[in-house]
C-alpha cells in the first residue's frame, strides 16, 4: 500500500516537472555560474570553491542530481521546511521521487538537434507561514533563486497573494517561469504574465462542472448497486 502511495506522489511530482519543462525551452539552458566576487555570495554547502552556493538560510535544501555537472539544470521550489524531517514532508517527498525518476532516465534531453542530457537539480526554499509573513525573508528567498542563482523556473507553492507579488516583483521582470501546483484566483488569471505564470488547477468555478458531473455518476452508481443488492 505504501509503495502505491509513493508512486502516486511521484506521479504528481512528475506531472509538475513535465509541465515545467513543456512550458518553454527556458529550462534547456544550464545555470550560469558566477564567482562569489561577482555576486557577493560565498561558496559553501552545495557549491564548490569558485561557484555560487546553491543553499542559503532561506533555501536550505537541495535535491536531485550533482549540481557540479555543467549540463545540470537548476530550478527553484517552495515547500514547508524547518523541522528535523524536512525531507520526509509530503511536498518534499513529491519533489524527490519525481526528480529521481527523471534523473534515472538521464534528465532532460537537448532540444531537437542536440545530443546532451541535462540532469535536474532543485533548490527548495521555506514557505512556512511564519517565514513568509516576514517580507524580508520572502524577498531574500526570491533574490537567492532568481537574482543570484538565475534559475529559469520556480515551482511556486505559495499562497495567491504571495505568488502574485513574487511574480510581479521578480518573475516577470527577470523572465522566470512560475508554475503553481495549486488553483488560480481571478486576480492571478487576470495578471499579465507573458505566458510565464501557469497553474496546475484553474479557479474553483472552472472545476465546479466536473464535480457536478462526477456527483451524478456517483449517484447513478450508488442507485445501481442498491438495486442489485436489494
Amino acid at each position: 500500500m505504501m509503495h502505491v502511495a509513493l508512486r502516486a506522489v511521484a506521479a504528481f511530482g512528475l506531472v509538475l516537472l513535465v509541465a515545467l519543462v513543456a512550458s518553454s525551452c527556458l529550462l534547456l539552458s544550464p545555470l550560469e555560474r558566477r564567482s562569489p566576487n561577482e555576486t557577493g555570495a560565498t561558496s559553501g554547502a552545495g557549491g564548490a570553491p569558485g561557484q555560487l552556493a546553491l543553499q542559503s538560510s532561506e533555501c536550505p535544501l537541495v535535491l536531485g542530481a550533482d549540481a557540479s555537472n555543467p549540463d545540470a539544470i537548476v530550478f527553484g521550489a517552495y515547500a514547508t521546511l524547518g523541522t528535523d524531517s524536512d525531507e520526509d514532508s509530503a511536498v518534499v517527498l513529491n519533489y524527490r521521487l519525481a526528480l529521481e525518476e527523471l534523473n534515472a532516465a538521464g534528465g532532460l534531453p537537448d532540444p531537437p538537434g542536440g545530443t546532451r542530457q541535462h540532469p535536474l537539480v532543485m533548490v527548495v526554499c521555506d514557505n512556512s507561514p511564519e517565514r513568509l509573513a516576514d517580507t524580508a525573508f520572502f524577498n531574500r528567498s526570491l533574490e537567492h533563486l532568481i537574482s543570484q542563482l538565475h534559475v529559469p523556473a520556480v515551482v511556486a507553492y505559495l499562497l495567491p497573494d504571495q505568488l502574485k507579488r513574487a511574480f510581479e516583483t521578480y518573475g516577470r521582470p527577470q523572465r522566470t517561469f512560475f508554475l503553481s501546483p495549486s488553483g488560480a484566483t481571478q486576480a492571478l488569471d487576470m495578471e499579465p504574465d507573458d505566458n510565464l505564470l501557469w497553474h496546475m488547477l484553474g479557479q474553483p468555478s472552472d472545476l465546479a462542472p466536473g464535480y457536478l458531473a462526477l456527483s451524478r455518476l456517483l449517484q447513478t452508481y450508488v442507485e445501481t448497486r442498491q438495486t442489485l443488492t436489494s
